[in-house]
């Protein structure tokens, strides 16, 4: 933090013990110590919302802003890797017009937020999930957005037109058993059209996961202990290597699967990194990284578009994160959890 920055919101109190929320252009400093930088923040997502007169939650349930109230209550905060973590604070209708007004600020105000709406449109993704991208072999970025507890993923390549996207659907709540079979209970799509996601058990080459659509066939077979070939019709298109790590120890968000392609095709590179996000690789080879460990209950929150009720104010881990979990990702996690002053032991407001 910087010694001349500028305070949006602080809470005071008479008790030097009290836990204070405070929140400047550089981040947010919590209870305990803890701090959330402005960079670990999905400034955009937010900023959109609440153009709209809406305020964000997780799993991106909303609720209108006139309904968070003046008083303490606790509030969203969508972290830049989608998760959701809810602070609370002493005055709630506050912290959100000011972490409102602050987004929209460092996004680049109301016309670039709204162009970034646009995009995601036109992506088919929502702005609160997490994208990561990496070069690839056509000159543009291959882009991956991915919710592990939601079970959904889309890939897609830029820089070359009607390069098609490869997007995966699952029911939001299916456990890591359930989606570890021979043919999972997932929708696949390559261009829009059906696609078929299998896991092959062969003595010969082990596990291997299998992507066909009604032109092409994709096979992800492993190659050594950290790395797995992707063959298009039996002819090696990339290699798949799991990162090191300290590659991933102090990342926010945890790193794309490093891919090395072996053609130029966009669409292999697609392929390649939708199975880097989807799958393991090396000595995981095939075992599909999606759903959850144990049950979830209410999955998606029963807020609905409104978040009117439970969900848009609780926790939420899209399991992207940095820090141990034991979850789906194989020990990432994202923080979405509790934090903030509390609502009470306090004479002190915010503004």
């Amino acid at each position: 933090m910087s010694g001349n920055e500028t305070v949006v919101y602080a809470e005071r109190s008479w008790n030097p013990l009290a836990a204070k929320v405070r929140l400047t252009a550089d981040g947010l400093s919590l209870a305990r110590g803890s701090y959330v930088r402005a960079g670990d923040m999905n400034l955009t997502a937010m900023a959109e919302a609440y153009l709209r007169g809406k305020w964000l939650g997780g799993r991106g349930l909303e609720r209108e802003l006139a309904r968070i109230r003046n008083g303490p209550g606790a509030v969203p905060l969508i972290r830049v890797t989608g998760s959701a973590q809810v602070i609370r604070v002493r005055q709630a209708a506050a912290f959100a017009r000011a972490l409102g007004e602050l987004a929209v600020e460092l996004s680049g105000g109301p016309a670039e937020v709204a162009a970034a709406g646009r995009r995601a449109e036109e992506e088919g993704v929502p702005l609160w999930m997490a994208r990561r991208s990496a070069a690839g072999p056509h000159g543009g970025l291959v882009t991956v957005a991915l919710d592990r507890r939601l079970v959904r993923a889309d890939v897609w390549a830029a820089g070359v037109p009607g390069t098609p996207a490869v997007r995966l659907r699952g029911e939001a709540g299916l456990t890591m058993e359930e989606v570890r079979t021979r043919n999972p209970p997932l929708t696949v799509t390559v261009a829009g059209r059906p696609a078929v996601l299998t896991v092959l058990d062969s003595s010969a080459r082990g596990l291997v996961a299998r992507l066909r659509t009604v032109k092409t066939q994709w096979e992800l077979e492993g190659r050594d202990v950290e790395s797995s070939r992707l063959l298009r019709g039996g002819r090696p298109v990339a290699l798949l290597t799991r990162r090191r790590d300290f590659e991933v120890r102090y990342a926010a968000v945890e790193p794309l699967t490093d891919v090395r392609y072996e053609t130029g095709d966009p669409l292999d590179a697609v392929v390649a990194h939708f199975f880097g996000a989807v799958c393991g690789v090396g000595d995981e080879n095939a075992l599909i990284r999606l759903g959850t460990v144990e049950p979830v209950q209410d999955p998606y929150g029963a807020g609905g578009a409104d978040g009117a009720r439970h969900g848009w104010d609780t926790p939420y881990s899209t399991d992207l994160g940095h820090s141990p979990s034991g979850g789906a990702a194989g020990g990432w996690f994202d923080g979405g959890g509790y934090d903030g002053g509390g609502g009470g032991g306090g004479d002190g407001g915010g503004g």
